[in-house]
């Protein structure tokens, strides 16, 4: 029997396709053992009293895997977001609750009936591939082939949310998974951006809707979750920026771009990557194959219908 609040998003084996959103039991035990030496041995003596300081604030809150003040990730990733401050960090995870408290739409109990929508199944892109080369779980979007404005004239943007919820909530139990069988305390997930084929054809009106409304809520419920992005098959005109004016400044030192795919390797193993991505990990065809990961492509009407 799958644990009661289990969240599907993927196909594949229930350990791809499906994470536990209350943690079992000894994944629980393990965080805790992690997230202890994670404040003894990786934060400064400023930086724990600022964890403390956070976590005295919201103590009265309601808690969540993704909002536990026990998680020292997670009040350091609030505080990390805020400069450090207390005050707004505490501001910021106020805002958070009151989110996922609001109608409860956001409880374990919703995000487990939560159904991907016919559109975004057929026509979405990404899903989780592997881990880096730290053992942290990978998440290959390719974003490039996704037909935003087609998926928006079946799907609303609260449906775009939605999924970007339910993917934020699975990749972070898969984070929380690895890191209890590995016995070492994972950051987040890295994502792999796959820019291939993106183009102005991809935006209207209601797709830079969509993607504003993505962003604040990754801001609201889910900052600084990301480990690592890795951008690859970026257009030269984005590329050459990217080099030109922002990575000089170590502006997101986090997020790296490439107009090739050579950059992944440097991360990521080879039999962790797609071969689509110049990787040399199976996806069909072999007992320990990976699932295949959404791809995208223009969107049919008449099969939607």
């Amino acid at each position: 029997m799958p644990p009661p609040h289990t969240l599907r998003l993927f196909p594949g084996p229930a350990h791809v396709g499906g994470v536990d959103l209350d943690r079992a039991p000894h994944v629980r035990k393990r965080l805790a053992e992690l997230n202890a030496a994670y404040e003894r041995d990786r934060l400064t003596p400023e930086q724990r009293d600022a964890v403390r300081g956070v976590r005295e604030r919201v103590a009265t809150l309601p808690a969540f895997a993704t909002l536990d003040p026990a998680d020292a990730r997670v009040v350091v990733r609030f505080l990390r977001a805020n400069g450090w401050s207390v005050g707004r960090a505490t501001a910021a995870w106020s805002r958070a609750a009151e989110w996922r408290t609001r109608d409860g739409s956001h409880s374990p109990e919703a995000l487990a009936a939560y159904v991907v929508p016919r559109a975004l199944d057929a026509y979405g892109t990404g899903g989780p591939f592997g881990v880096d080369l730290d053992g942290a779980p990978v998440y290959v979007d390719h974003l490039g082939a996704a037909d935003v404005p087609g998926l928006l004239r079946h799907v609303t943007v609260d449906d775009m949310c939605r999924f970007q919820e339910a993917r934020e909530e699975f990749m972070a139990a898969r984070v929380d998974e690895e890191s209890a069988t590995q016995g070492t305390l994972h950051w987040g997930a890295v994502n792999v951006l796959d820019l291939a084929g993106a183009g102005a054809w991809q935006l209207s009106r209601t797709s830079v809707r969509s993607m504003r409304a993505m962003t604040r809520l990754v801001q609201l419920a889910y900052p600084d979750t990301a480990k690592r992005i890795l951008v690859v098959n970026a257009p030269w005109a984005v590329w050459l920026v990217w080099r030109a004016l922002v990575a000089p400044f170590g502006v997101a030192p986090h997020v790296h771009v490439d107009s090739g795919t050579a950059l992944l390797r440097e991360f990521i193993a080879p039999d962790q990557i797609p071969a689509s991505l110049g990787g040399t990990a199976a996806t069909d065809g072999a007992a320990d194959c990976f699932p295949p990961v959404r791809r995208g492509g223009g969107v049919d009407d008449a099969l939607l219908r």
